[in-house]
């Protein structure tokens, strides 16, 4: 059983929005927030997909008797 699929790199996390705005004269321009931006694969974000451990041949055929 084996399945093909197409994903792509997105980026996730922080959004830069940009709001039109004068910067106060009096403030700073970065208040200190600390944004994380993450790269991931949109089909294993969207499924939360998850590593599984290796199987040998033997393992596998078992586990797989469950569902087929």
């Amino acid at each position: 059983m084996l399945w093909e699929v197409e994903g792509k790199w997105v980026v996730q996390g922080a959004v830069d929005v940009n709001i039109g705005a004068n910067p106060s004269a009096e403030g700073g321009e970065d208040e200190g927030v600390d944004d994380q931006v993450v790269k991931v694969v949109d089909i294993v974000d969207t499924f939360r997909l998850q590593e599984q451990p290796p199987f040998d041949k033997k393992q596998f055929v078992a586990y797989i008797k469950k569902y087929i």
